[in-house]
């Protein structure tokens, strides 16, 4: 049995429930698919940085399945006093951005809600002239366990299905490496942790990494206010929590347009920076991403300081 470290008790046994129906199909089909086609997360960790003020809510799913780098899969583990429509409206909290940066063509999502024993499979899907993506049931709910052995190959089955749906849109070109790898989460050597939502970049700073606090926090709340979009700086537990769009993704000028385009673009905040004193100190293509739009967006302003500063 997994350690689900962060989890309490109750949880945990939701969490067990989940591996002996989901993980095991998945760990199949890595194991028989092929290890590159198939990838499983689960998002443990749960901390004041990912709270609203209802309830707790993680930032990621607590499930995540990946083909190709794709999100196919999200689910939401609750403990048994809870209830699946609390588990539903995480993840319509969680997922409530369709970005075609993350999906290309793909038409749909799958997704599950699990309370205890009991399970309710969904699909997300993206809806015209909008982009919150719209969540639809997949048959009734089941109540899984050893008595219920009917149920639990309901379950089994339903998951075999999807895995062969999505495997199929791969058949069919309509499952293509992203992008954008939703709710991706990197660590830097630092203790920075960097999560990618669908519309924001959420960002935690260890406190004594900063060496100039006050700096920093003008940094975000001023000077780059027009730069990035719906700016929140929080500090909280030794911790500088950041939030800000828009999102984009790496990638080079693949001509002179482009080259052309991206420069004035950089210079822009570059400029802007110089008149209040202030220098990047770490400008290249790896901290350069491309917004849908075509605009060029400069970021990572962590080496940022003013002029004249070691």
């Amino acid at each position: 049995m997994e350690l689900y470290t962060g989890k309490d008790n109750q949880e945990m046994e939701t969490s067990y429930m989940v591996d002996n129906v989901i993980r095991k199909m998945v760990k199949l089909a890595i194991k028989f698919i092929g290890k590159s086609e198939f990838e499983w997360a689960r998002n443990n960790k749960m901390n004041e940085y990912t709270t609203t003020t209802t309830h707790k809510r993680n930032v990621r799913p607590d499930v995540l399945v990946y083909c190709d780098e794709v999100l196919v899969i999200l689910g939401e583990e609750k403990a048994d006093h809870s209830t699946l429509a609390t588990a539903a409206e995480d993840l319509d909290y969680c997922f409530n951005n369709w970005n075609p940066l993350a999906f290309g063509d793909l038409p749909l999502i799958f997704a599950f809600a699990a309370v205890g024993s009991y399970i309710q499979f969904y699909y997300f899907h993206k809806v015209e002239s909008s982009t919150t993506p719209k969540r639809e049931k997949i048959g009734d709910v089941l109540f899984l366990g050893t008595e219920v052995k009917s149920n639990n190959y309901l379950a089994i089955k339903s998951v075999i299905n999807v895995i062969r749906i999505i495997r199929t849109f791969k058949h069919f070109g309509l499952l293509e490496t992203p992008r954008l790898k939703l709710f991706k989460t990197i660590y830097r050597k630092n203790g920075t942790i960097i999560t990618i939502k669908s519309e924001e970049i959420r960002k935690s700073i260890n406190v004594a990494n900063i060496m100039d606090l006050k700096f920093h926090m003008d940094l975000y709340t001023r000077i780059l206010k027009e730069h990035y979009e719906n700016i929140t700086y929080k500090e909280s537990r030794g911790r500088i929590n950041i939030t800000y769009g828009p999102v984009g993704y790496l990638c080079t000028p693949k001509n002179e347009d482009e080259l052309r385009y991206a420069i004035y673009d950089i210079l822009e905040i570059v400029s802007k920076l110089h008149r209040e004193e202030v220098v990047h100190r770490d400008i290249r293509w790896d901290n350069v991403v491309k917004l849908t739009n075509g605009k060029w967006l400069l970021i990572d302003f962590e080496e940022a300081a003013r002029i004249g500063d070691k």
